[in-house]
This record gives structure tokens, sequence and C-alpha cells, in this order.
């Protein structure tokens, strides 16, 4: 028998905990009023300038994590 630990993406004790999270954040906050999913499309323009010749986005998280904050913050600011 193997038990993993939380820290183990999507086992059951990281789901638990995860769940557990988001339970304390409705706790402290309240209900959300407003649930949004935002995806990351690596065809986007700023992602493909910032590419040298030959790369493809799997091979530059870096750049599509931070083209991604970004986007994410300018939602979040018309949000605000």
């Amino acid at each position: 028998m193997v038990i993993l630990p939380s820290s183990f993406k999507n086992s059951p004790r990281y789901l638990n905990e995860y769940t557990q999270d988001a339970f304390t954040y409705v706790r402290k906050y309240g209900r959300p009023d407003l649930f949004i999913t935002f995806t990351c499309n690596p065809t986007w323009t700023e992602i493909k300038e910032e590419m040298m010749i030959g790369q493809k986005p799997m091979d530059r998280h870096d750049i599509v994590a931070r083209v991604f904050r970004i986007k994410v913050q300018k939602l979040v600011a018309l949000l605000t």
C-alpha cells in the first residue's frame, strides 16, 4: 500500500487539502459573487512576439505564464 503526500498533485490528500483551502476562503471572505474561468491561448500575439525562431510555447513556459498573469491582472483591474 502506498500513501501519497499532499504535495503529490491530484492525489486524494492534495485534493482534500485544496478543498479545505477553498472552504477557508469562503469562511473568511464570504461566498463569491462572481466566478470567472480564464484560459491561456498559446497563439496570442504577445507570446508569439517573444519566441525565438523555432521555439514553441511549450518550450518557454515562463513567457506563457508571464503573459497570462498580465492579462489576468488587466481583467481584474477592469472588474474593480
